[in-house]
């Protein structure tokens, strides 16, 4: 027996095995990564007494047979769904339907799942990326580190997706062709957090700005959660204006201490990130309207935010820095 065939029978008995414990259909989803139609079948079959195997096939093999490696090799490389994948495959002269691509992922333990969005990683990156973890792969180095980044909010970025009754048409999602937004500045560490800065619409960031940025949202919030400046470090990516001979000459002077050489493309560093999408999906869900609502809504989920969970995001910073290690450079799961 095949170890891909021994794995879909290993995962039968477990539904079934589940399923007669009395777990309900969620929590088997959930744990084994299998749909209900899945559930349903083999403890059906179970019950019925034909156990948990494939029948036995007399005669020419069916479509999922002949071609189910066609089919899986299509929907893993991840580009093709299951309707694009049956046109594929009808367009080279092999007759199969959507329904038929579903039934086959289904039987070959095969679950959708979304991609998230990743920065597209060049050899140079990943070589930056792992030198930099290598040499910051010390826990005590990322205690007191105060995170910062600035982040775009928009109106409309609501979930598109809706549940409705069967052969019903959803509501359509309202676009803007010009949807408002803010720009933000914003720092995060184990202690709290700065206040927020919302630069004015249209605004182009520059050397000058960014500093006057730090000078009135950062310094007295860091110094005030530290009771010293000497006992905090600033980390800030490497954009234009983060580095720039002004800028680095100006945090010098305010005997600011900076963590160095962060490595381009590395969001997934950084915990503020993951902040900001939190942020993002709670402002969505109140729907703003306005740049008004919008910048209103930002400044109240910042002014929200609770310690325990800005405590969670920073303390993952050693476990992120081994992840890239671990990765060699290449992406992370953060």
């Amino acid at each position: 027996m095949s170890s891909r065939m021994s794995s879909r029978i290993s995962n039968r008995i477990r539904a079934v095995q589940m399923k007669k414990d009395g777990k309900s259909n969620r929590a088997i989803m959930r744990e084994l990564g299998v749909d209900r139609y899945f559930i349903d079948t083999w403890y059906s079959r179970w019950q019925e007494g034909k156990g948990v195997e494939d029948a036995p096939r007399a005669g020419r093999p069916g479509k999922m047979d002949i071609h189910r490696d066609s089919v899986i090799a299509l929907l893993q490389k991840g580009k093709k769904g299951t309707r694009t994948t049956a046109l594929t495959l009808n367009h080279q002269g092999k007759k199969i339907s959507r329904r038929t691509v579903q039934r086959l992922a289904h039987s070959s333990d095969l679950v959708a799942r979304r991609r998230s969005k990743k920065p597209l990683l060049t050899p140079v990156h990943k070589g930056k990326r792992l030198d930099f973890a290598v040499r910051h792969n010390d826990t005590r180095f990322w205690k007191n580190v105060v995170y910062t980044d600035e982040s775009y909010f928009r109106c409309g970025t609501k979930n598109t997706w809706v549940w409705v009754p069967k052969g019903t048409i959803p509501p359509p999602n309202l676009t803007q062709k010009f949807a408002p937004s803010v720009m933000v500045w914003g720092g995060i560490c184990a202690r709290g957090k700065t206040t927020l800065h919302v630069f004015e619409t249209g605004t182009r960031v520059n050397s000058i700005l960014y500093q006057q940025c730090l000078r009135g949202n950062l310094i007295a919030a860091a110094n005030h959660l530290y009771h010293d400046r000497a006992a905090w470090k600033l980390m800030q990516d490497g954009a234009t204006v983060h580095t720039s001979r002004s800028t680095r000459n100006w945090l010098k002077r305010q005997r600011i201490r900076v963590v160095e050489g962060w490595p381009p493309q590395s969001p997934d560093l950084n915990p503020i990130e993951n902040l900001w999408s939190i942020i993002g999906h709670k402002v969505g869900l109140r729907e703003p309207r306005t740049r008004m609502e919008l910048h209103q809504y930002v400044l109240e989920e910042w002014d929200n935010i609770d310690l325990s969970l800005l405590e969670r995001l920073t303390e993952s910073m050693p476990r992120r820095i081994k992840a890239v290690v671990d990765a060699e450079g290449g992406h992370t799961r953060y």
